[in-house]
C-alpha cells in the first residue's frame, strides 16, 4: 500500500477539520503530527511518500514570506517529480478566496500539469477543469461524518437564522447586513456569530445591524454550535457568489439536519438540487424563503449522507492511488 502525505499539515484545534478528517481517512504518514509552517511540513515528507495529496497550494502565495514559499515549494514539488510519486490535488476553489496574484496563478498551472489526479468537490469545478489539464479529473462530493444528527427545532426556538463560522470578507456578511437593514421590513431575529480577525470588516458589520440582527465577534465550540442552530430555523451563508465552490460549513450545518440558505453557486447548487438546502440569486430571495417557512427532508438527506462519508472518501482515494501505483 502506497505511503500517503497530505498537504497542509494538520492543525490541532482548527476550526475547520477537513485536514485532520481526510488524514484520518487514508492513514496518511503525518495524520498526527502539527508542526509549524505548512512548508516546513512538506520539506519534512520529502522522501517519506510514495502518494502527495495536496490541498490549497496556491494559498501559499498569500502567506508571510509568501514569494519565498512559493520558490521553495517549486524546489520541493522539483524533488518530487523526480521520484515519480503520484500527485492528487483536491481541488477545493475555482479560485482563492483573495482573488489572484501572479504566484498563485502560476501555482494553478503547475498543478493543472503535474497532477496525476485532480478531485473537486463541485460540478462547478468539475466543468471548470475540463480542457485546462491532463490528469484525471474524479468528482466526488464533500464528504460527511458518518454520524448523521437531526436536529429538529425545538420548543424553546428563539432564532430566526444563524450565520456561523470564521468571517472573512468573501462571505459576504457586510453586504447583506447592510441591504437587509435598508430593505427588509421583516422582524426576523439573526445571530452572527464567529472569529472575524479584520477589524476593518467587524466594524463594517457592526455599523450595518438592524435590531433584529445580533453579531459576536468570538470562536464557536461544536457543543455550542450545536445549540445555537438548534434554536434555529434556517442556518445562512451569504456567500458572495463567485468565491467559493464547495463549502465545509454547508457539509456541517446539512449533517446537523438544519434547513440551509446559500448562493446558487457550485456545491450549494447541487445539494439544492438533491432537495438538501435552498439557494438564492439574490437577497430577496432569501426574505422570501425565511417568511414561507420551507424545510428539507430529513429522510432522504439522511440516505444521501450515508453514502458520501469521510471513509467512503477514504477508501475512494486509496483505490485511485493504488490503480496509478499498477500503471507505473
Amino acid at each position: 500500500m502506497s505511503k500517503i502525505v497530505v498537504y497542509p499539515n494538520p492543525r490541532k484545534h482548527a476550526e475547520n477539520s477537513y485536514i485532520q478528517d481526510l488524514c484520518d481517512s487514508v492513514d496518511a504518514i503525518n495524520k498526527n503530527e502539527n508542526l509549524g509552517p505548512n512548508i516546513l511540513n512538506l520539506i519534512n515528507h520529502l522522501f517519506d511518500g510514495d502518494a502527495y495529496i495536496f490541498n490549497w497550494p496556491e494559498n501559499v502565495a498569500f502567506r508571510k514570506f509568501g514569494v519565498i514559499q512559493f520558490f521553495v515549494m517549486l524546489l520541493c514539488l522539483m524533488i518530487l517529480r523526480v521520484r515519480q510519486v503520484t500527485f492528487l490535488w483536491i481541488f477545493h476553489n475555482i479560485e482563492p478566496h483573495q482573488g489572484h496574484n501572479i504566484y498563485s496563478k502560476l501555482i494553478f498551472k503547475l498543478f493543472f500539469r503535474i497532477s496525476s489526479f485532480i478531485i473537486p468537490h463541485s460540478k462547478d469545478a468539475f466543468d471548470f477543469l475540463q480542457g485546462k489539464t491532463n490528469a484525471q479529473v474524479v468528482y466526488y462530493p464533500h464528504p460527511f461524518h458518518s454520524e448523521f444528527k437531526s436536529v429538529q427545532v425545538s420548543s424553546d426556538i428563539d432564532l430566526d437564522v444563524i450565520i456561523w463560522g470564521n468571517i472573512s470578507k468573501y462571505k459576504g456578511i457586510a453586504e447583506y447586513v447592510a441591504y437587509k437593514r435598508q430593505y427588509c421590513n421583516d422582524t426576523f431575529k439573526t445571530l452572527i456569530v464567529g472569529r472575524c480577525s479584520d477589524l476593518l470588516y467587524d466594524e463594517s458589520i457592526r455599523n450595518h445591524l438592524d435590531d433584529y440582527t445580533t453579531y459576536q465577534n468570538r470562536f464557536l465550540c461544536k457543543d455550542e454550535l450545536n445549540i445555537l442552530i438548534r434554536k434555529s430555523k434556517y442556518v445562512l451563508f451569504p456567500y458572495v457568489k463567485g468565491s467559493v465552490s464547495s463549502s465545509g460549513a454547508l457539509m456541517d450545518s446539512i449533517l446537523l439536519g438544519k434547513t440551509v440558505i446559500g448562493p446558487d453557486v457550485g456545491a450549494f447548487r447541487e445539494m439544492a438540487e438533491e432537495g438538501f438546502c435552498f439557494t438564492f440569486k439574490s437577497y430577496d430571495e432569501i426574505f422570501q424563503i425565511i417568511s414561507s417557512g420551507a424545510q428539507i427532508d430529513i429522510l432522504l438527506l439522511e440516505k444521501y449522507v450515508n453514502e458520501n462519508t469521510w471513509y467512503k472518501f477514504g477508501t475512494r482515494l486509496v483505490d485511485i492511488i493504488e490503480s496509478k501505483k499498477i500503471h507505473i
